[in-house]
C-alpha cells in the first residue's frame, strides 16, 4: 500500500481546513462538543504519525474532517433555530407590550395602581430587552438574545396577569 509509507498529509490538511471552517461557522459557540471531538481526532492523528502508524493516522484525519463538517453543519442549524426563536420571541414580546399598554390604560380601580406601576416598570425593562436582544442577534450572540427575550417575556406575562386579575375582579 503506497499510502501507508508516508503520513497522509493531504487528509490532515483537509481536516485542519474543515476545523477552521467549523470555527468560522460558529462551532465554538453552537457545536462545541462536536468541534472538540474533531480536534481530538486531529490530535490522535498527530500521535499516530509520531508512532508511524500511517494507516490509523489516515483514519483519524478522515474522522477529524468528518466531525468538523458535522460540527459546522450543527452550528449552522442551531444558529438558524435560535434566530427563528429570537424572531418569534420578539413578536411575542411586542404583542405583550401592546397588551400591557392597554391594561395600564384600563387600570382604573385604585387597587390596581400598584400593579399598574409594576407593569409600567416591567414594560420599560422589556423595551430595553428588545433593543439589547436585537443588537445581540445582529452581532451573532443568539443564545444570549433568546435568553434575554425569554426572561423579558415571562416577566411581562406575569405582570400582565397580575394586573388583569385586579382589573377584572368585580368591584364591591
Amino acid at each position: 500500500m503506497a499510502g501507508c509509507s508516508e503520513p497522509p498529509t493531504k487528509e490532515h490538511d483537509q481536516a485542519v481546513a474543515a476545523i477552521e471552517a467549523a470555527r468560522t461557522a460558529g462551532a465554538l459557540s453552537y457545536a462545541a462538543d462536536e468541534l472538540a471531538a474533531a480536534a481530538a481526532s486531529l490530535k490522535r492523528y498527530d500521535d499516530l504519525v509520531a508512532q508511524r502508524d500511517y494507516k490509523q493516522a489516515l483514519s483519524a484525519a478522515l474522522d477529524a474532517r468528518d466531525r468538523a463538517f458535522e460540527s459546522a453543519k450543527s452550528a449552522t442549524t442551531k444558529q438558524a433555530s435560535l434566530r427563528t426563536e429570537a424572531d418569534r420571541l420578539l413578536k411575542s414580546l411586542d404583542t405583550a407590550m401592546a397588551v400591557a399598554d392597554a391594561d395600564i390604560k384600563a387600570s382604573r380601580p385604585a387597587s390596581a395602581a400598584k400593579r399598574a406601576d409594576k407593569l409600567r416598570q416591567t414594560r420599560k425593562a422589556a423595551a430595553v430587552a428588545v433593543q439589547e436582544a436585537r443588537t445581540q442577534v445582529a452581532s451573532g450572540e443568539l443564545t444570549k438574545a433568546v435568553k434575554r427575550l425569554v426572561d423579558a417575556t415571562a416577566a411581562m406575562k406575569r405582570d400582565i396577569a397580575s394586573l388583569e386579575a385586579v382589573i377584572k375582579k368585580p368591584q364591591k
